[in-house]
């Protein structure tokens, strides 16, 4: 289980916590909610993921590229949803689950942002931030990276790029 703290219920996206109730069906681990001390504990039941963070070191490069692109599917299937804010995903390895089929989850706190927030696309330095770190480690994975990075400087948020980067750099470190 995993819990995070709002500091008022003023914080709290109604439009979003209703959009994750559903949120397996778009990647997102869907959320409930207490009244904590006059705050808003957000509670994610977990128990039925793996956590990739634990299950990293574990992993083989071509399961690793595998997860990648699944992240970027999720990524793209949940861009332009005006329900949640990507910069709300919780953007680490260790908030990131993997079900019994491989499939990938992430957590999303239904949290009111600055509007000046809503568009920063920090979430995209965060994305790639996180590929790099679940290859960091792996052997070959620094030649993903070196893909990764030419494409962030190259064509920044171009997730179908990026995926055809991922999938070469991945399929060239199996040979």
């Amino acid at each position: 289980m995993r819990e995070f703290l709002l500091n008022s219920e003023r914080l709290l996206d109604k439009d979003a916590f209703h959009f994750l109730e559903n949120g397996e069906e778009k990647g997102l681990i869907p959320c409930d909610w207490i009244r904590f001390n006059d705050r808003i504990k957000l509670v994610y039941f977990t128990d039925s993921y793996e956590n990739l963070g634990e299950r990293l070191s574990q992993m083989s490069l071509d399961e690793i590229c595998g997860v990648g692109k699944a992240l970027l599917d999720r990524i793209k299937g949940l861009e332009g949803n005006h329900s949640i804010s990507l910069e709300n995903l919780v953007w680490d390895v260790d908030s990131i689950y993997l079900d019994g089929k491989g499939r990938v989850y992430g957590l999303c706190l239904p949290a009111v942002l600055p509007e000046e927030s809503l568009n920063s696309q920090i979430y995209m330095k965060r994305v790639y931030a996180i590929l790099e770190e679940m290859l960091e480690h792996t052997e070959g994975g620094r030649e993903v990276c070196r893909q990764i990075e030419f494409q962030k400087e190259r064509e920044f948020g171009d997730w179908d790029s990026l995926q055809a980067r991922w999938r070469s750099g991945c399929l060239r470190k199996m040979r």
